[in-house]
């Protein structure tokens, strides 16, 4: 018996559990690679949704800022401006809610409209002369930041103010 199982063709038991255990061990450590590589899409993709909320809401100020001639900023979290119109005059206040955690804006003295959500920290407005004197040309910086899934973004944008 022993002349015949030297000519047999095939694998034994213990061959094919080794296989199958090495098989396991590989692909355990595949699909750990490919676990961390989702996360990481998967965070840099909230990671650049953020920044893009930020952005647009720093657009959105900055349009109504640039057509404004005087800003001032209180306590670097609320931001009032004045334009001038053929009308007459329009005022916005921007602002921070947060219990809701909202960016709002208010146009003259109507209702607090909310323009972003979600953000973490309240805004930080400054108002800079770029002249000895108090009349423009000013500066306005508009820095937002928030978090979302442990990424922190901030969004910082500058716009000049119309002179009179």
């Amino acid at each position: 018996m022993m002349e015949n199982r030297g000519k047999q063709k095939g694998i034994s038991l213990i061959e094919m559990i080794v296989a199958i255990a090495i098989m396991a061990i590989m692909l355990g450590m595949a699909s750990l690679v490919l676990t961390q590589g989702i996360r990481m899409w998967q965070r840099e993709a909230s990671s650049v949704s953020l920044e893009d909320q930020l952005r647009s809401v720093a657009d959105r100020i900055l349009r109504d800022i640039r057509l404004c001639y005087t800003a001032t900023a209180l306590n670097n979290t609320t931001l009032t401006a004045t334009a001038r119109t053929s009308t007459g005059f329009i005022t916005y206040t921007y602002g921070y809610n947060s219990g809701t955690k909202e960016i709002w804006r208010k146009i003259n003295n109507g209702s607090q409209d909310p323009i972003a959500s979600d953000i973490a920290q309240p805004p930080n407005f400054k108002v800079i002369s770029l002249t000895e004197t108090s009349t423009p040309p000013l500066l306005v910086e508009i820095a937002i930041s928030s978090s979302r899934n442990g990424v922190t973004k901030t969004v910082t944008l500058n716009a000049y103010l119309r002179n009179k």
